[in-house]
């Protein structure tokens, strides 16, 4: 067994805290064990619940409603509304275009969500097709949103 410890203590696959154990009982090398795993767990849970409340922000939400591909499909009612929400406050003159949008009622014809267009048109372009059809706060908003490079996430996020 001192073998099989020592190569994974020297790969580095065996805890940094249990690397001069040679000394310890099997029930208190059991305990660190559980002890090292359970913090390195608890980091783990903490690093990934701060991201997820990263990606859920309204800014972050938007986009997928914006994108003529995903138009919020596979979002929460609760995401939609905190998404809805921002528009509403932030954006006031695209609301209707988004709920047309969703609706896929005019301005959008049902040609411009064949999958096809959808996969053929970039989205800031899919947008700007019909641009006197849509107010101008929608068409700059969704070039904001949707452009190439921009994270997906409309304006700033808050700090």
């Amino acid at each position: 067994m001192p073998e099989e410890r020592q190569k994974l203590v020297d790969t580095g696959a065996w805890p940094r805290s249990l690397r001069n154990t040679s000394q310890l009982s099997y029930c208190d090398l059991e305990e660190r064990l559980h002890t090292t795993i359970m913090t390195r767990w608890h980091a783990k849970t903490v690093q990934f619940k701060k991201r997820i409340e990263q990606a859920l922000s309204a800014h972050h939400v938007l986009p997928n409603i914006m994108h003529p591909g995903y138009r919020g499909q596979s979002l929460t009612d609760r995401e939609i509304e905190i998404a809805m929400q921002l528009a509403a406050t932030e954006h006031e003159p695209t609301v209707a275009d988004l709920i047309n949008l969703k609706a896929q009622s005019p301005p959008f014809m049902k040609y411009m969500f064949a999958e096809n267009v959808i996969k053929g048109v970039k989205p800031v372009d899919w947008w700007v097709y019909r641009p006197d059809c849509v107010h101008l706060d929608t068409v700059m908003l969704q070039n904001k949103c949707l452009k190439e490079g921009s994270g997906l996430a409309c304006d700033q996020r808050p700090t």
